[in-house]
């Protein structure tokens, strides 16, 4: 999970790790190959403030560094109550970080990203910061798109 406030030049990065659970309101018929379903039911997640809608939408892999998500916990528990302005997914650029180092330690996507899911608030225009938004690496299994989360290349 990536937030990015812009304010005259600054920008501030947060990063998290997380775990998986499957989205049991995402349609299994037919393949979601733009994200919809998983748009929609970020969305959902957020209008309602269900945070456990939301983490199920988390793809975490096996490790437990990747099942760990308070960090997803506590951004969503904060992002929830804010206005939203959109929910989208977009194509990743060369620049996006996909992977880091940590203390030593490589960490990767639990899936290889396919695009990411970026949140856009509603802009305070009395706010010192015009545009903020939260980002997700987000990744495709066979027929859904899932938020990525990150855990050690081992």
């Amino acid at each position: 999970m990536f937030r990015k406030t812009g304010v005259i030049g600054l920008t501030v990065i947060v990063g998290g790790l997380g775990w998986m659970a499957w989205a049991g309101q995402q349609d299994t018929t037919r393949p979601d190959d733009h994200g919809a379903s998983l748009v929609a039911a970020c969305r959902k997640a957020l209008d309602h403030c269900d945070v456990d809608a939301f983490l199920a939408l988390i793809y975490t892999g096996e490790t437990p560094e990747g099942r760990d998500l308070s960090a997803h916990r506590k951004m969503f528990e904060a992002d929830c109550r804010r206005p939203i302005e959109s929910v989208t997914i977009e194509p990743l650029k060369p620049k996006d970080v996909t992977s880091y180092e940590m203390h030593g330690v490589h960490y990767r996507p639990t899936r290889p990203p396919a695009g990411k899911l970026v949140i856009r608030f509603a802009s305070n225009s009395e706010a010192a910061v015009h545009d903020e938004l939260t980002t997700f690496l987000a990744g495709r299994s066979e027929r859904h798109w899932h938020i990525l989360t990150a855990e050690p290349d081992r």
